[in-house]
């Protein structure tokens, strides 16, 4: 019969850390040390998703707008297409405006 020995959090943690430490796979380690796979990767696993849902150890991440800056806008006409910056000309604007109504 094999005896089964309860582990702590903590003590589970440090044997994630001592496998992560060597070139062994996962159940190579666990047959070497004498612990049931079945159990580590469980722990492997509660303690991986734990370290990421924690919010007391992420890093804060700051998310920043990838869209343009502008506040432009344009203006679709049959087949032309008008971009207007934030710091456009208005007489430029104007200009387009009069030969758009030519068309």
């Amino acid at each position: 019969m094999k005896i089964r020995t309860r582990r702590s959090r903590e003590q589970w943690l440090e044997l994630v850390q001592q496998w992560k430490e060597t070139k062994m796979t996962a159940i190579a380690w666990c047959r070497n040390q004498g612990i049931s796979y079945e159990s580590f990767i469980i722990w492997k696993n509660r303690l991986k998703f734990n370290a990421t849902t924690s919010d007391s150890k992420q890093p804060f991440v700051e998310l920043v707008d990838a869209a343009p800056a502008h506040s432009g806008i344009e203006i679709h006409h049959r087949s032309l297409k008008l971009t207007i910056e934030r710091n456009f000309d208005p007489e430029a604007l104007l200009r387009c405006l009069q030969i758009l109504e030519r068309i």
